[in-house]
């Protein structure tokens, strides 16, 4: 039987399917389109958890800051649905504060691009280099004696809101709802120690401290307010929540939970990792959460073939690694001055370790290979190891996905 594997915008490619090929799909039924995003964020401010209507919780004069986390999906129409609500509730667009994250992955987006020209012309839009002490301010210091500092339009705001899109949190560079403002919005000191984490010997126990942290640093600020969307198959957006920080989290978790956490009997000898989207999904970043998911499901000494449109440059630290004899020493050598792409590097590794990692992309195929990588000159390639391999794991959506092997009954 054949079946349409979606990668990139709109390829696909045909895989041949029999009982040794299994699917691991959402299971979620979706008789209809999620409404407008626009009109799901209104909705969402409207009824928040936990919190009046957001209208009724500002007051003219106030100074609002939004807070876009790193990736977000559609942020224009998010940020004009957001900015339709607070100029309803007199606050004036000198008063609204956008505020971007240092360097996006992929190609950059104006986030005020729908607003009317009048409008946009007023709003303060700006972008945060945590290089930069001028933008930083002091906020407290946490339990554990560090220094946090954040942008100042964050520390100096009477109200920040912000906004992500919620992960997996299997994901190595996620580090709860708040981590899209700390430490993505502080020094390079702090987003330094969060990337180091993945080198401790018990990283499990280092990431939950971060984890702790951020949540620290969030009663620190006060903030007690959070956007976040949840992402479902196909590149919808199918649900927006909003409200208290606490509530939003464990919910948004919950529903992200519903949508792509799956099981599957045993692991494979091959598992297929699609990366489907635009520019915004083909990121270093989606490779290292797909090999992250894949490598829970690949036999030992079995294989992983990613299959994607990724044609992003690689960042320093991946750099590092190209032709490296020693690739994980080549990375500890670059000191505490860990590049942003850090963990995307040490997952590629950790993910050779036990698994031979193909890739389908339209990188050179010379930088796929200095990354220890074995590129795909096309799908019919990838079709070829799924007909070869005695057992498959295919994740369609492998960015999102969260998959485990089932524990033994009985």
């Amino acid at each position: 039987m054949g079946w349409l594997l979606r990668y990139g915008v709109d390829l696909q490619g045909e895989l041949e399917l029999d009982e040794r090929v299994l699917v691991v799909e959402d299971g979620t039924c979706w008789p209809e389109p999620p409404p407008p995003l626009a009109e799901c964020v209104a909705k969402a401010l409207e009824n928040p958890l936990g919190f009046p209507p957001l209208w009724q919780s500002i007051i003219p004069g106030d100074h609002v800051t939004l807070v876009l986390e790193e990736g977000l999906p559609h942020p224009e129409q998010v940020v004009q649905a957001v900015v339709q609500v607070l100029l309803a509730a007199q606050i004036a667009p000198e008063d609204i504060t956008i505020l971007c994250p240092a360097q996006p992955q992929s190609e950059p987006r104006v986030p005020v691009a729908l607003l009317p020209e009048p409008i946009r012309r007023r709003i303060m839009l700006r972008r945060h280099d945590p290089a930069d002490p001028g933008c930083l301010a002091y906020l407290a210091s946490t339990e554990a004696g560090h220094r946090v500092l954040l942008h100042r339009a964050i520390v100096d705001a009477d109200v920040v809101l912000p906004i992500g899109c919620q992960q997996s949190d299997q994901a190595p560079d996620y580090f709860g709802l708040f981590s899209g403002v700390y430490p993505a919005f502080s020094d390079l000191a702090a987003q330094r120690r969060f990337r180091a984490w993945t080198f401790r010997a018990q990283r499990g126990a280092e990431k939950r401290l971060l984890m702790a942290e951020v949540r620290e640093v969030a009663w620190l600020l006060g903030s007690a307010f959070a956007i976040q969307l949840v992402p479902g198959p196909g590149q919808r957006i199918v649900e927006v929540l909003a409200g208290q920080i606490q509530q939003v989290g464990r919910a948004s978790a919950h529903r992200y939970q519903a949508i792509w956490k799956r099981w599957v009997p045993r692991r494979a000898r091959l598992v297929v990792a699609a990366i489907p989207g635009g520019p915004a999904e083909q990121t270093w970043q989606s490779l290292a959460r797909a090999l992250a998911t894949a490598g829970r499901l690949v036999e030992p000494s079995g294989a992983i073939a990613v299959c994607s449109t990724l044609s992003q440059p690689p960042g320093q630290a991946i750099q590092a690694l190209l032709g490296a004899k020693h690739p994980l020493q080549a990375l500890k050598r670059l000191g505490p001055d860990l590049p942003d792409d850090t963990l995307q590097a040490v997952q590629i590794l950790r993910t050779q370790r036990h698994a031979r990692v193909f890739l389908l992309s339209h990188l050179e195929e010379q930088l796929v290979e200095a990354l220890r990588l074995t590129p795909l000159g096309d799908f019919s390639q990838l079709a070829q190891l799924v007909r070869q391999a005695p057992s498959c794991i295919v994740l369609p959506e492998a960015q999102y996905a969260m998959v485990e092997v089932a524990p033994p009954s009985g």
